[in-house]
């Protein structure tokens, strides 16, 4: 691995000692993010032919770095876009939308992608299981990621390339027939979505 690389990685990885402390915000904005679909998010920006080994190569190395750190991992776009996944069990009460006081050492270790705007856009998908009606889901979804931009907002540099979207129990990973079942769809899934600056590193060969 390169020097520049390494000191990359070990940027966008480092565990911030941020507790306590409210940083100041960017003023910069993420193009049109929030007018965005979820799925032209997620497409967006496209990786070049040519980066893409290097960009794939790159998210890799993140992807295990998190496996390392406890978290369930995932990927899609053929390795470009790595997926986080953390139960909503472990960060909210059963049918609430406040955040335990624990749940920040899950999501600690996310600012480094959170803060970094030009290098990563993050998407955020709150996901419930299919307890109560539908409206009551999407309402839980939407307090969810409420509550979860609020914790970002206070302890990130910047949530300039941060979009979130309740999903309700719309996308369950498994059956809701059984109590495992209902536990692995109560989720919220983070896509990792390489920026244009580190396309551009690639193309001058310095990811």
């Amino acid at each position: 691995m390169s020097i520049v690389r390494n000191l990359l990685l070990s940027t966008v990885l480092a565990v911030l000692p941020l507790w306590g402390w409210c940083a100041p915000k960017s003023t910069e904005t993420s193009s049109d993010i929030f007018e965005m679909t979820m799925d032209e998010n997620l497409a967006t920006p496209k990786v070049p032919t040519k980066q893409s080994a290097d960009i794939k190569a790159f998210m890799r190395e993140i992807a295990s770095s998190l496996q390392k750190k406890g978290y369930h991992v995932e990927e899609m776009r053929q390795g470009e876009v790595v997926i986080v996944i953390v139960p909503t069990d472990e960060m909210f009460a059963p049918n609430d939308s406040t955040l335990y006081p624990k749940a920040g050492e899950r999501l600690t270790p996310l600012l480094g992608f959170i803060n970094a705007p030009q290098r990563f856009k993050v998407v955020m998908t709150v996901h419930t299981d299919d307890t109560g009606s539908e409206s009551h889901q999407m309402e839980l979804s939407e307090g969810r990621v409420a509550a979860l931009y609020d914790w970002f907002d206070r302890y990130a540099k910047s949530t300039a390339a941060l979009v979130g979207y309740p999903m309700g129990g719309t996308e369950p990973l498994k059956p809701n027939n059984s109590r495992l079942g209902r536990a692995a769809n109560r989720r919220v899934e983070f896509f990792l979505i390489p920026g244009q600056e580190l396309i551009n590193l690639a193309k001058k060969g310095q990811l």
